[in-house]
């Protein structure tokens, strides 16, 4: 009996490490507060994960007038990653690092203003030169307000599992891209130069990858050899009391 409850015991612990997400990048842009100009804005830190110090985002414009800025963010925070002048393939960009994880899914929030694009593609990479397609679509992204007295606007978020995606699993660096994907403006017409559109709390999660078979082996083979043990020390101490 003794060892069938460590032998489950066992098991399911190895099990409760493949279930558990966790946060490998986070940016609130909180702290980062993005804030230039011109057609490129790097170096922007992700605020929080367990790859949050080497994790990165930065964004590119065709246009050199783009304003960079960190206005409003959602659910009343303090700042978000913004930008102007887009144009189609204009893009904003995260890269991380997913060693060591699998099923890996993308969180974020974006709105635009009535003048700023209405639809962006999620794309990614793993040299950060070719991009994939990752939603196999454009997504459509609203005008929806982030004022500290909207609230938390759950339209704006956007879900992304990415868990049937081999190639972003257990990669030194991976790079994501939410790129312009349309003229249109998210109010309607055309985006103007003014338009804007912005992103926040871009949050990276992955589970630990599957414990290799011998790990899990050793692990058992140890609390067996623990439980037989045990068995053998109370039955001689059975012995000895008869």
């Amino acid at each position: 009996m003794v060892m069938k409850k460590v032998v489950a015991a066992v098991g399911l612990l190895c099990l409760a490490g493949l279930t558990k997400a966790d946060v490998m990048a986070d940016w609130t842009f909180d702290t980062s507060a993005p804030n230039g100009y011109g057609t490129a804005i790097g170096g922007i830190t992700a605020e929080n994960g367990i790859n949050a110090d080497t994790s990165t985002a930065s964004g590119f414009h065709a246009s050199s007038a783009t304003l960079w800025s960190s206005p409003q963010g959602n659910c009343g925070t303090l700042h978000s990653f913004s930008a102007d002048h887009w144009a189609v393939a204009d893009y904003f960009q995260f890269k991380t690092t997913t060693l060591g994880y699998k099923d890996i899914v993308v969180t974020f929030e974006q709105t635009s203003s009535s003048t700023g694009p209405s639809a962006f593609e999620l794309a990614y990479s793993t040299d950060g030169k070719t991009y994939f397609d990752i939603a196999g679509d454009t997504y459509t992204v609203g005008t929806t307000d982030w004022s500290s007295s909207s609230g938390t606007q759950k339209a704006t978020i956007l879900d992304f599992d990415l868990s049937s995606i081999a190639a972003v699993n257990n990669d030194s660096a991976v790079y994501f891209q939410l790129i312009d994907a349309s003229t249109a403006a998210a109010g309607g017409g055309s985006v103007k130069t003014t338009g804007t559109s912005r992103v926040d709390d871009f949050e990276i999660t992955g589970i630990a990858a599957v414990p290799e078979p011998a790990t899990c082996g050793v692990i058992s083979a140890i609390s067996l050899l623990g439980a037989c043990g045990l068995h053998e020390w109370r039955q001689h101490r059975g012995r000895e009391k008869i």
